[in-house]
């Protein structure tokens, strides 16, 4: 990953977890066909081992819609 300053605006493109349908499942069905794409766009407030940090919106002290995306499902990220 690129370097990403905080407070930067970016869009991510990323691959979020799915659950299987509920019920039994058999086995040859496990491995699930498609993926479920995500696009997140926000502002970078920061990044760990295991997560990029993003926030829809921001105040001088507080954040609402954090999103903490893990780095192994992240595809592509475009400074905006």
């Amino acid at each position: 990953m690129k370097k990403l300053k905080n407070g930067q605006i970016v869009r991510v493109l990323w691959y979020d977890a799915f659950m299987a349908d509920s019920g039994w499942i058999d086995k040859k069905d496990l491995e699930r066909k498609g993926t479920y794409p995500v696009q997140t766009i926000g502002f970078v407030i920061g990044r760990s081992k295991k997560y990029l940090v993003l926030a829809g919106d921001k105040s001088p002290s507080a954040y609402s819609r954090v999103f903490h995306i893990p780095l192994g499902m992240i595809e592509h990220i475009k400074k905006i």
